[in-house]
């Protein structure tokens, strides 16, 4: 993949769009990541087909990867339930943890010890949060269920670090996106949840599934040959400023930032370049 960096933070501006489309979206959380997921399957595997790329994946991972897309399903309808009961900003900046999550479990999953310049950097993005807003008690419930999302979020990203180096990533965002389609379609079946959108929802829904999700998440996957979770996870922290200007301008005051909102997301931009700075530094030795 030419230009890696490049595509990464392209990406995370579209997943910028995903919180702001959850809002638009009418229909509950769980039916919402359902026709999402199914909408992105259906649309990797129709480009998949018609490029003659479209593998199953064999032997013991497809069955782990299987795993990975429910964790995938949980993650999504945990963020967007944080949408239904707060608002975009909060439930956006809580997944900011991720990064820190990453940190703490990437080194045991792999093998390895802690990365005290990640635990760092993930420690400073959770004080970028506690600084972007003054959380009033009627946001806990967005931020626990923005928390859970976030500790999904850091374990698949992991898990698919692991996975991209084996398979192609196209077909593993296609296996994952089906596994998180059926697993949330029988959550969304044994509680009745299940509903069909309106003539309005399936135009958000349109552009959530194809591009949001089926080009967005084929690349974040695809661009982990090439940069670690933790990095693709920091990256991805500048998605709550896109999201969070963009759901100002369109929400208006249900959305209204407070003034650490500045200082906070000048913290999130620093962490990505002093991530981005320090690979690149990195880099030269490496390959010597």
């Amino acid at each position: 993949m030419k230009h890696p960096q490049l595509m990464l933070h392209a990406t995370v501006l579209v997943f910028g769009f995903t919180g702001i489309l959850g809002k638009l979206i009418e229909l509950p959380a769980l039916p919402l990541v359902f026709w999402r997921c199914l909408i992105g399957a259906g649309a990797l595997s129709a480009w998949l087909l018609a490029r003659g790329k479209l593998r199953a994946i064999q032997g013991p991972d497809r069955w782990r990867i299987g795993a990975t897309g429910v964790l995938v399903a949980l993650h999504w309808a945990a963020f967007f339930h944080a949408i239904k009961v707060s608002n975009v900003s909060v439930a956006l900046a809580t997944l900011s943890t991720a990064p820190f999550f990453v940190a703490l479990i990437e080194p045991p999953m792999n093998g390895r010890r802690p990365n005290w310049r990640e635990m760092l950097l993930g420690l400073v993005a959770i004080g970028a949060l506690a600084v972007i807003f003054d959380v009033t008690p009627g946001s806990g419930s967005g931020i626990f269920w923005s928390l859970i999302a976030s500790i999904l979020a850091a374990t698949f990203s992991v898990l698919n670090a692991r996975w991209v180096g084996r398979h192609d990533a196209l077909n593993i965002s296609r296996l994952e996106l089906g596994v998180a389609m059926l697993t949330i379609g029988l959550f969304a079946w044994i509680q009745g949840a299940m509903q069909w959108p309106s003539g309005a929802d399936w135009a958000w829904l349109g552009f959530l599934g194809v591009v949001a999700t089926a080009a967005a998440f084929a690349v974040s996957v695809q661009v982990m040959k090439v940069i670690s979770p933790f990095s693709v996870a920091i990256a991805i922290n500048m998605e709550p400023v896109y999201a969070i200007v963009l759901a100002l301008v369109i929400f208006g005051e249900s959305e209204q930032m407070n003034g650490g909102f500045y200082a906070g997301a000048a913290v999130l931009v620093g962490t990505v370049m002093v991530d981005a700075m320090i690979k690149r530094r990195r880099r030269p030795r490496l390959q010597r």
